[in-house]
């Protein structure tokens, strides 16, 4: 095993100027607090991700075709980081070598599963006009998440972070269109449509008193709940005009979120918060914006 040489040190209450020397309000809490370590296995197994793909298109009629993907995905030997000084469990602060902090160590033991079914319905631009549905049916797993630390909820139960994977919606739905109008003017529209996302559920509370504050209730699982459904319909107008043989414009006007959805973010899953299950944030209004490009 091989140490990095990191010394990172979290001071609660710092002296000032120097953060260094003791606070005279709180003597105990900034020279002795114990500093993180971080550490990785050598000669670690590169993370892997197996993929095996089944489909077929077929045109039905002349620019209409489906087609039909299914996808499965399997990721192995994905890092994540194991407290190798974690606190003992029912102790709150109660650690096996009390001179260090947390000491993580980066070893490839996560995994993560991947199901998806794709169905795409095309019609392709022609006589002024063109269309595409897609329509994902997919279940995604896994006790890692891209670009998070990975650390764990419970250092003596990692299977508890086995669970859907925080942009695991299983219905996604998309709708394309474009339609040529009168008086040279351009019509394109998005409508995307997919189904709740899982979020975190926790007692609020160091409940089995390991020292990490992320308990999840009963025999719960990470990302045990589910948040509310998402839709948008997005707009273009856009109108063409030649400038000559060398010179083109085109003005156009967008809209976003054309019916002025409310999509709410993800509420709280603090069990212990006044928030609790509620929506305190959503995504944006509607928006629209006027542009104009010049071509040369």
């Amino acid at each position: 095993m091989s140490r990095v040489e990191y010394d990172e040190r979290i001071l609660l209450y710092p002296g000032y100027p120097d953060p260094t020397v003791p606070n005279p309000f709180r003597p105990s809490s900034a020279l002795n607090t114990p500093k993180e370590e971080y550490t990785y296995n050598k000669n670690m197994p590169c993370p892997m991700s197996m993929q095996y793909t089944l489909g077929a298109e077929r045109e039905i009629i002349k620019d209409l075709s489906i087609s039909a993907d299914f996808v499965i995905s399997k990721g192995t030997s994905l890092y994540w980081f194991v407290n190798k000084n974690p606190v003992l469990l029912g102790t709150y602060d109660v650690r096996a070598n009390p001179a260090i902090g947390n000491w993580y160590n980066v070893e490839p033991g996560g995994h993560s599963d991947y199901q998806g079914l794709y169905l795409i319905l095309k019609k392709r631009y022609s006589h002024g006009y063109g269309l595409e549905v897609s329509y994902t049916l997919s279940n995604s797993k896994a006790d890692v998440e891209s670009g998070d630390w990975n650390t764990a909820s419970n250092e003596y139960d990692r299977s508890l972070d086995y669970a859907s994977t925080s942009q695991d919606a299983r219905h996604r739905l998309s709708l394309t269109g474009i339609v040529d109008l009168p008086l040279g003017f351009q019509l394109s529209t998005i409508f995307y449509y997919r189904s709740a996302l899982p979020y975190n559920i926790t007692v609020g509370y160091d409940a089995n008193g390991d020292g990490v504050n992320r308990d999840f209730p009963g025999d719960a699982h990470r990302n045990s709940g589910r948040g509310p459904e998402y839709y948008s319909l997005d707009a273009r107008v856009s109108k063409f005009v030649n400038l000559g043989d060398r010179f083109s414009a085109q003005v156009f006007a967008e809209m976003f979120n054309l019916t002025n959805r409310v999509n709410y973010n993800n509420p709280s899953g603090n069990m212990r918060s006044r928030s609790f299950g509620k929506y305190t944030s959503a995504q944006d209004p509607r928006l629209i914006q006027l542009g104009a490009r010049f071509n040369f």
